[in-house]
């Protein structure tokens, strides 16, 4: 859709902050309707200012080019993160996913009650609401970008398979059955996904051709992430379930309800998860990247001018297309790595920039003139300093350190030793450097030749929304030396299986301090005392074990011994849908229309449907192993009766809905009530106090009173 380009004012030695331009592309350009309702979804977007969404300062055209000028921001994008772990083997903590969510919550649910100058709502839709359009900055700070792009972009029909393609694992039922009004809510389904995608390591939604992962979208059966996930506790395990209920009505009703549950589980954590923590996982995790880039500051420095920048591109271009030959050659040569879930099978990678372009990105030498741009209003007298070596982080934070916390850890309180400031010169914010621009390498296993003219040079081409981490600048942090511990315990696990998951937790606080994947596994860089080892097989029950580590290296094998009682998942379709399921007398959580339950294979249930003012529904199902079933279940509307005796006998009266009748002489037998009504009789006789009485159902339909009416 785009060529994004890296940018800075040129005869502004005083605005040292990195700016975005995204230039539309030429063919796209090109289409009237197309860059008239780009024009208007960009006018509304510039009007958002909010600290979760990425600013966009201008929106303008220059020749026969249209552009926007956005805020930069120094990060990853969700993307990145998510492969970072998967390089890792490991899933990202609850904590930290909970916290990424909640900020882009935030963000949406600003956009989405947004209202113009005359206070009428505008009703914004992102509609491509994923993990490439989530950044992570390096200060720990959450941005979602391309708000109102979107949907300009999937209604053209050029760009619409290079676009979606990839994408289509991020859309809504509503979108992709194209029934209905498409609302804010969608966008609260793409947000559920992605979260779902963050607690499990794995994609939801995921096939091997679009057609097919648009019918796994159009069903909607998803597997709680607990199952694949043990750490997800119940209560965002309900959070996860209620954005991805496959009908709108029963979701989050807005993007703010959903972020106020996530923060009510954070501020639960002991400590809460903040921005420090992320920051600090991001400096830790790409520290080397970020040193590489502080190396070749001196570079940038004599770049002051735009022919600097030519002639900087010009060795540039030169040294990359020799070194595009060498990669090359390796890359043919490279073996296929393959991922595995906890299951054994072959996890489809989550996919990155190319996968989600349709692989149409390309390379492209800017054909204006971007030097005509007239300066932005504004200074940058405060502008937002990035983490650098020694840098404190803002006020009222913790003071920043580097220590490296392990991801899979729900608190991070980890001593640590403060960063000494630096000595080398060249450690200092990238604010206070006199460099016009700042180039950055292609990410890892991706060959891009770096051309351009002007004040820009970085760019990337070719439709995708969310390229920005491919240039965005990394700054280096100093790790600080902390005291390191000298347990070690290696874990053999027999019968050998994928899917196994073993779990350190330390006592007597008993924080999770390490897990893996596999059947041999070892954990090292331990604090001696006592652990719980906990490990998962996908045949057996969960065995625990209790250890003392010491110095050096201790070795546990583990037998499992309990051999899992195989589920069978059942699926109810109920009238009405607020009815409540019990099996065996326990009250199954869920909503909606339908639900699906794991049982125990080859075990007798006594299954309960009721509801209040229905009659209930009872029947006793045993599953077989392999054998999924289902079952309609529409409850008969209930029928209340009321009956009341008297001594002696007398009036009996009747109020419904504020008004009294008169309904006969007791004894006397009320049929035909609703049952989900409150009623109030009353027997009245002359010379005896009058006898009353409010009365309610719940699941007796059938009431029998005796009235003692006593004398005045």
């Amino acid at each position: 859709m785009a060529e994004i380009y890296r940018a800075k004012l040129v005869n502004a030695p005083h605005f040292n902050r990195f700016l975005v331009v995204k230039r539309i592309l030429p063919n796209l350009a090109a289409d009237n309707e197309f860059i008239t309702m780009f024009i208007d979804e960009a006018k509304i977007t510039v009007e958002l200012n909010h600290p979760n969404i990425c600013q966009i300062y201008e929106l303008g055209r220059l020749e026969d080019a249209h552009y926007i000028v956005m805020e930069y921001i120094p990060g990853r994008d969700l993307l990145g993160l998510q492969n970072r772990y998967r390089r890792q083997k490991k899933i990202m903590s609850v904590s930290q996913a909970c916290f990424i969510t909640a900020q882009v919550a935030q963000g949406l649910d600003y956009a989405h009650r947004a209202v113009d100058s005359e206070g009428r709502a505008l009703h914004l839709i992102h509609r491509d609401v994923s993990p490439q359009n989530v950044l992570i900055s390096f200060e720990g700070l959450i941005k979602l970008i391309d708000f109102g792009v979107a949907k300009a972009a999937s209604k053209n029909s050029k760009t619409q398979a290079g676009v979606l393609k990839g994408k289509f694992g991020y859309m809504s039922p509503e979108q992709v059955s194209g029934e209905g009004e498409v609302d804010h809510r969608s966008d609260i389904f793409a947000l559920g996904t992605v979260f779902w995608e963050l607690l499990t390591g794995r994609r939801l939604f995921h096939a091997d051709n679009e057609f097919a992962t648009l019918e796994l979208v159009r069903e909607c059966d998803v597997r709680p992430p607990s199952e694949l996930n043990r750490l997800v506790p119940p209560q965002i395990e309900a959070c996860v379930m209620r954005a991805l209920c496959p009908d709108p009505a029963y979701r989050y009703q807005w993007a703010g309800e959903f972020a106020r549950d996530l923060w009510m589980f954070l501020n639960s954590c002991n400590p809460p998860y903040t921005q420090w923590h992320l920051q600090n996982w991001m400096c830790t995790n790409f520290a080397e990247d970020l040193e590489k880039e502080w190396e070749k500051l001196p570079i940038f420095q004599q770049i002051n001018t735009i022919d600097d920048v030519k002639m900087y591109n010009d060795r540039l271009a030169a040294e990359a297309e020799a070194k595009m030959r060498e990669q090359m050659a390796s890359f043919i040569a490279a073996p296929v790595q393959q991922t595995y879930d906890f299951e054994g099978n072959v996890v489809p990678e989550l996919t990155d920039m190319t996968d989600n372009t349709g692989g149409s990105t390309q390379v492209f030498t800017p054909e204006f003139d971007f030097g005509a741009v007239e300066d932005l209003p504004g200074d940058d007298t405060n502008p937002a300093i990035l983490p650098a070596p020694g840098a404190q982080v803002q006020p009222g934070m913790p003071p920043r350190n580097t220590a490296k916390f392990d991801e899979g850890d729900m608190d991070f309180d980890a001593p640590v030793a403060e960063t000494p400031p630096p000595e080398n010169p060249l450690h200092m914010s990238v604010y206070q450097m006199d460099a016009l621009v700042m180039p950055m390498e292609p990410a890892s296993n991706r060959t891009t030749i770096i051309l351009s003219t002007l004040i820009i040079l970085i760019l990337w081409g070719g439709g995708g929304f969310g390229a920005y981490w491919y240039f965005v600048l990394r700054v280096p942090v100093t790790v600080a030396e902390t005291s390191v511990p000298v347990a070690t315990v290696s874990i053999e696990v027999k019968p050998n299986s994928p899917g196994i998951i073993a779990t350190l937790i330390s006592q007597p606080n008993n924080q999770v301090v390490a897990n893996g994947i596999g059947s041999k596994l070892e954990f090292g860089d331990l604090e001696p005392g006592k652990y719980v080892l906990e490990v998962e097989h996908p045949n057996f029950e969960t065995e625990k074990r209790e250890l003392n580590l010491g110095d050096g290296m201790s070795t546990v094998k583990i037998d499992m011994l309990t051999p899992k009682t195989k589920t069978v998942r059942m699926t109810l379709n109920l009238i009405p849908a607020e009815a409540a399921i019990y099996a065996n007398g326990e009250l199954f959580e869920g909503s909606g229309a339908e639900r699906k339950l794991d049982l125990d294979a080859e075990t007798e249930y006594e299954l309960e449907v009721k509801a209040p003012g229905y009659q209930s529904f009872v029947t006793s199902v045993t599953l077989r192993e392999d054998t999924p079933q289902s079952l309609d279940v529409k409850l008969e509307k209930g029928v209340a009766t009321v009956q009341v005796k008297s001594s002696p006998p007398a009036e009996l009266w009747l109020e419904n809905n504020g008004e009294w009748e008169k309904v006969g002489k007791t004894p006397k037998t009320i049929t035909d009530l609703d049952p989900t009504m409150v009623y109030r009789v009353e027997v009245r006789a002359k010379g005896y106090k009058t006898w009353s009485k409010e009365i309610s159902f719940d699941d007796q339909f059938d009431k029998s009173y005796l009235a003692p009416l006593n004398k005045e």
